[in-house]
């Protein structure tokens, strides 16, 4: 089956040997070469096809990214809008601030081409393989990844394990420090943009269209604020990203895959500090801790300055303490489908209400809060799951001890009501008073006995 890439057109699926959409007569072939087969993104500016490459001579799959600005996100709807001196009275003109967003939008389509040219030869980054106008809409040809991201295996599979994160490391630091090294900063690595391919199990570094060149008056200038906000470091969320920034971003992404918590819920406000470590199912070796601590650090003067820093400190853990055959079994794979234990999680609150209050949590899934809602550490705290078969706490055999001597007490009172109705004295008879009985005695004005 071929698609047509025509954004206008309402049937867009057409029979694979079909040189022009059957519905608008759209051609299907891109440049004469590229032929689209399905949708597999979309936004309000573009598009991104799973497409072949006729010319190759193994007919090679590929990605078509088509920026195209949705001009009916941008209509002029209000006189206000329209009196702007930006703005045109024509029907269907946008307005100033989607101008301003479309403008920003071709920069950005234009940014990841001149990117993934530059660095598109390393083997963990897609290459870019054309770049080309066809019928007033902007082409980009990329190499095609297959394989899952991280946001999509922590949905299938378990939380990830400290040896994964640590192959992890080894295996991307060495592509953000290329990256670095050619003056780039990515400024969006998040699961979702890091892909493990099938052919080789390593991971992929993806999605340069937010990156930036990092030049001596671009680290002064403020700019737009570009990345995903659970992933963003102080300094970017404030339009002024730094090298640092993208180790903060991969570091909270490693403390996302061993929790499976929204990083928003792993930071306490209140104390100004990362809880992860409450989150954890496992502890972890406390020297990759204290690397991933150091990665998150919101102080940049504290963070790491260079991937080059990460990568000497993590060639000090011990592999041996990590799990050494399991990090050697699943060097440079993907973590494994693994079934899910369930996570615990106490919530310790005052004791007029109640003692304990144990929440299970579904570990496949960040817990579904508002972003910004905030969890306490003093409110959660990681509890190992108990199996069943464990022996009662001693809570528990407090309440049995305490429910029998209620209905021993019980039933001794009831054996007294049976034995003793009311008005009869139940006090022992020795207590009772003795009054001795005398014979009658006889007299002449009355008898007594």
């Amino acid at each position: 089956m071929s698609y047509c890439v025509n954004p206008k057109c309402q049937k867009p699926e057409n029979a694979s040997d079909a040189k022009f959409c059957e519905n608008c007569g759209y051609t299907l072939s891109l440049k004469d070469r590229y032929i689209a087969i399905k949708v597999i993104g979309s936004g309000g500016f573009g598009r991104t096809f799973l497409a072949v490459d006729m010319a190759h001579p193994t007919k090679m799959r590929c990605v078509i990214k088509q920026f195209f600005p949705d001009s009916q996100n941008g209509q002029c709807d209000s006189p206000e809008e329209r009196l702007h001196p930006n703005a045109s009275d024509a029907p269907g003109a946008m307005c100033a601030s989607a101008a301003l967003s479309v403008r920003k939008a071709n920069e950005l389509f234009q940014q990841e081409a001149v990117q993934l040219k530059q660095l598109g030869h390393h083997p963990q980054i897609p290459a870019l393989l054309d770049v080309f106008e066809e019928a007033t809409h902007q082409y980009m040809i990329q190499e095609l990844i297959e394989g899952e991201n991280l946001e999509g295996f922590l949905k299938i599979s378990d939380l990830f394990t400290e040896e994964q994160i640590f192959n992890l490391l080894k295996s991307l630091l060495p592509v953000l420090e290329f990256i670095h090294q050619n003056k780039v900063i990515h400024r969006d690595i998040k699961p979702a943009n890091i892909v493990y391919k099938n052919v080789d199990g390593l991971p992929y570094l993806v999605d340069l269209g937010a990156a930036k060149h990092a030049t001596g008056t671009a680290l002064v200038r403020a700019s737009t604020v570009i990345g995903s906000a659970e992933y963003t470091s102080p300094e970017q969320a404030r339009g002024r990203p730094i090298f640092a920034s993208d180790i903060y971003s991969l570091g909270v992404t490693c403390i996302y895959l061993l929790t499976g918590i929204s990083p928003f819920n792993l930071y306490d406000t209140g104390e100004s500090c990362w809880v992860w470590r409450d989150f954890l199912k496992q502890p972890i070796q406390p020297d990759l801790a204290r690397i991933l601590d150091k990665m998150i650090q919101m102080s940049t003067n504290r963070r790491y300055q260079s991937v080059a820093a990460v990568k000497s400190d993590l060639s000090s853990v011990d592999l041996q303490r990590i799990s050494g055959s399991l990090a050697r079994a699943t060097a440079g794979k993907p973590p494994s489908v693994l079934s899910r234990s369930p996570l615990v999680v106490a919530s310790h609150t005052s004791e007029t209400d109640f003692d304990r209050q144990v929440f299970v949590l579904n570990a496949l899934k960040p817990p579904s809060q508002p972003k910004r809602a905030q969890l306490s550490r003093h409110m959660l705290r990681a509890q190992p799951f108990k199996p069943q078969g464990q022996p009662r706490s001693n809570l528990g055999r407090t309440m049995v001890v305490f429910s029998l001597l209620t209905l021993i007490v019980g039933a001794k009172v009831l054996i007294d009501k049976m034995l003793f109705p009311p008005g009869i004295s139940n006090r022992p008879l020795e207590a009772l008073e003795l009054v001795p009985v005398l014979p009658c005695q006889d007299s002449a004005s009355e008898r007594k006995c």
